[in-house]
């Protein structure tokens, strides 16, 4: 089984391309995993709560009523604080990567061909995830902010705030095995992601 990672910036549609990438190619034994969603599962689990709201001296976690709730806490610390987002990572990358193994060996066992797997910070943790292939996917700034601000509700300075907190795109770029641009067309997308399952597949 191979393993694609897609990662880039934030607003850059790595969800939106991992997604489609997965429905285009349906019947061709092709697996979705996204490091975001086992995030949002570990928010809803009491005791990884806990452990962040120590490692950002948030108080009691038992006192928000979602995970939802306390994910707004947990971002506008890690916006406001510099060193807040290290001692995040520190709680939250072990988890992702261990849901992250747990997939690929179930992925293996059911004779999986393709894992695509949304990795968002994949080069910002040093590439933890070993894969056959890394795509970024890539967007102007201006394409970014424009999306943080509409389908986020991200006022532009914190846009702004995420998107320097970030690598440079430029970098994430050169370090890629495929690079999809992400500013154009559903049409022009699915025209390259068919060209980008060829090479991978």
């Amino acid at each position: 089984m191979k393993t694609l990672i897609v990662t880039g910036g934030i607003g850059c549609g790595k969800s939106s391309v991992a997604a489609l990438l997965c429905s285009l190619f349906r019947n061709a034994s092709i697996l979705r995993y996204s490091a975001d969603e086992s995030v949002h599962a570990a928010y809803e689990r009491p005791e990884v709560r806990s452990r962040i709201a120590d490692a950002l001296e948030i108080g009691d976690a038992e006192q928000f009523s979602s995970g939802r709730d306390f994910r707004e806490v947990v971002r506008s610390r890690v916006v406001a604080q510099k060193n807040a987002r290290s001692r995040l990572e520190a709680v939250l990358h072990p988890v992702v990567r261990r849901s992250f193994i747990e997939v690929k060996e179930a992925a293996i066992r059911k004779g999986v061909k393709l894992l695509v797997a949304e990795i968002p910070l994949y080069y910002e943790t040093g590439g933890a995830f070993e894969s056959e292939g890394v795509l970024v996917v890539a967007a102007s700034r201006l394409t970014q902010l424009h999306r943080l601000q509409f389908y986020r509700s991200l006022d532009l300075q914190t846009a702004e705030e995420m998107l320097s907190m970030q690598m440079p795109m430029d970098e994430k770029i050169q370090r890629a095995d495929f690079v999809v641009w992400n500013d154009g067309s559903l049409d022009a997308l699915k025209v390259e992601l068919s060209v980008l399952y060829q090479a991978v597949s």
